[in-house]
């Protein structure tokens, strides 16, 4: 098996072989958009990657109710706030899990092996990035709505399925 390493550069084939032969959490990105026609992958967009449990009901719970609070409280045609805000609730999200399982993952393995475990689910999980790469489910948040794609891929291209769309509260809405 090939391990890719600091500094290796890979060709983006050789990076989706590797990728897809290997058995791999459920990943998802969601893109925070000014409106619900902005197309998904539009110059300059960046995007909030989800590590694990990126199917619509590992991210649709917090996506949902996070949207619907900061529509209501700031409005979210602000959705460069909204995006890092979202990045904090699912930090903070994965930071509950990490200590629910801590004491569980110190009783089970030694201390090394334990707070190696712990450096993985402390630090990786969510991040932010300019690129759609090999993800399974792709979110489009807009002030309106939350449309949830199922993605594809034909070679470094992906492809977008339309699974379903949430309406938000309008905050002006009595």
């Amino acid at each position: 098996m090939q391990v890719l390493t600091t500094g290796q550069e890979w060709e983006m084939v050789e990076v989706i072989k590797y990728v897809t032969t290997r058995t791999m959490s459920t990943r998802a990105q969601i893109g925070f958009y000014d409106k619900e026609s902005t197309p998904i992958e539009q110059a300059g967009q960046v995007y909030v990657y989800k590590h694990s449990d990126g199917y619509p009901e590992g991210v649709l719970p917090l996506l949902k109710d996070f949207c619907q609070r900061f529509s209501t409280r700031r409005g979210l045609t602000d959705n460069e706030y909204a995006a890092a805000r979202y990045v904090q609730a699912l930090a903070n999200e994965i930071d509950r899990f990490s200590q629910r399982f801590s004491l569980p993952l110190r009783q089970r393995h030694t201390s090394t092996e334990a707070e190696s475990l712990e450096a993985i689910v402390d630090y990786l999980g969510v991040g932010i990035g300019t690129t759609l790469f090999l993800i399974d489910y792709f979110y489009h948040v807009s002030p309106t709505c939350i449309t949830v794609y199922r993605t594809g891929w034909k070679g470094e291209k992906p492809t977008f399925k339309k699974i379903d769309t949430f309406r938000l509260r309008d905050r002006n809405a009595s």
